[in-house]
């Protein structure tokens, strides 16, 4: 951020503050967290610097603060970052979807092939441990994850496309993957006996020839 618009959004966080629109965020007291939520404002007046006075007052502007907190910590706990997102803040490839099928989930054909094994949900590689045969379910891969492939029957990962790290070495490995999965790691239960079809883009539940 210039000079400028982040003296600008300051200022404004410390009238917002001033004005009562509500904590700043726990950790992260004073105004540079209080523009988190308002500074918005500051830029849609071309980095006008208003004062206490000049905010708007009333419930109507706390609740627009506290709306747009909740939206804060609600994307930062994201771990899916979407590819598309419409002007309405939506992401289309994250809503729920009927699969019309038995399919846990599903998501892109990364590898061909279909494999069965017991799920092992990760989220730490550093600390994780695959056995043979079994299924590594993740929210995504990057280099630090190709050891645990070495002993994976098949991979499923909740984001990624048809060339990124988890498709591509899927492939070198000959195993099948499914990425792009949404929800793999929550719908999917460790231990699990699941299917990766990987032709298909489809997990589903229970071992199949």
């Amino acid at each position: 951020m210039t000079a400028t618009p982040r003296n600008a959004t300051l200022s404004f966080g410390r009238s917002a503050q001033a004005a009562g629109a509500g904590p700043a965020t726990p950790g992260q007291p004073g105004p540079s967290s209080a523009r988190r939520w308002c500074g918005w404002s500051a830029r849609a007046s071309r980095y006008a610097c208003p004062t206490a006075a000049a905010l708007p007052g009333g419930d109507g502007f706390r609740a627009t603060v506290a709306e747009r907190r909740a939206v804060y910590e609600r994307e930062s706990k994201r771990r899916q970052v979407p590819a598309v997102v419409l002007s309405d803040g939506t992401a289309p490839e994250y809503r729920p979807v009927e699969t019309g099928d038995d399919a846990l989930v599903r998501g892109l054909a990364g590898a061909s092939g279909l494999a069965s094994g017991p799920a092992r949900v990760v989220f730490d590689p550093d600390t994780a441990r695959i056995a043979p045969g079994e299924v590594l379910v993740c929210p995504s891969t990057d280099p630090g994850w190709t050891p645990l492939f070495l002993n994976a029957a098949a991979i499923v990962t909740e984001t990624g496309g048809m060339i990124s790290h988890g498709t591509t070495v899927a492939r070198e490995y000959g195993i099948p993957a499914v990425v792009g999965a949404a929800g793999a790691t929550t719908r999917i239960q460790d231990g699990q006996v699941i299917t990766v079809d990987g032709s298909r883009g489809t997990v589903t539940l229970g071992e199949r020839g």
